[in-house]
């Protein structure tokens, strides 16, 4: 999922696009699970044949290009929280927490979402809902944005299509 983030962060930058980071894990004011849930674990496999292993305390994902590999398990650091029907991985960096959010699907399926902003429109969108703080590099362009949102704010970043899907992955036909 690491490696998700950031071929998803290299992407972002060659169509001029900035990820949002969290100050905390989300959603605020929830709690982290213990285990990934039954029913999001087993084998996923995406339309370009990239695996998702998930386990009650880890995930695996393999590209078939080898460009992306990750294993990470529940931590500190990782943590998975449920709200809405959604689940949300946030994985801390240095200034900030990434977070993905999974919403399962019915056919064995999960989509896999990230918020960042890609042109001034969505930048505007994002801001009638939730504070953004811009972070800039040290030559004067935006790294990413920081943002705070309550449960409510973050959930209506959801429903109003402002997560970028990223993959959806379905678990194998059983014979």
């Amino acid at each position: 999922m690491k490696r998700l983030i950031l071929v998803s962060l290299a992407a972002c930058t060659m169509v001029a696009c900035n990820m949002v980071r969290f100050e905390v894990p989300q959603p605020n004011g929830v709690q982290n699970l213990s285990k990934i849930p039954e029913k999001l674990t087993g084998m996923f496999i995406g339309s370009d044949h990239d695996t998702l292993m998930v386990d009650v305390g880890w995930f695996s994902f393999k590209s078939t290009k080898g460009d992306m590999n990750v294993d990470m398990k529940l931590s500190d650091s990782t943590v998975l929280r449920q709200y809405k029907g959604y689940y949300f991985l946030s994985d801390r960096e240095t200034n900030g927490w990434n977070v993905v959010v999974v919403e399962p699907k019915s056919g064995d399926r999960v989509t896999i979402m990230m918020l960042y902003v890609d042109n001034t429109d969505k930048l505007a969108r994002i801001q009638k809902i939730v504070k953004l703080k811009e972070i800039k590099k040290d030559d004067g362009d935006t790294d990413y944005y920081l943002t705070n949102p309550t449960k409510e704010q973050l959930i209506q970043l959801l429903d109003q299509g402002l997560f970028e899907e990223i993959v959806t992955l379905r678990k194998p036909l059983k014979n």
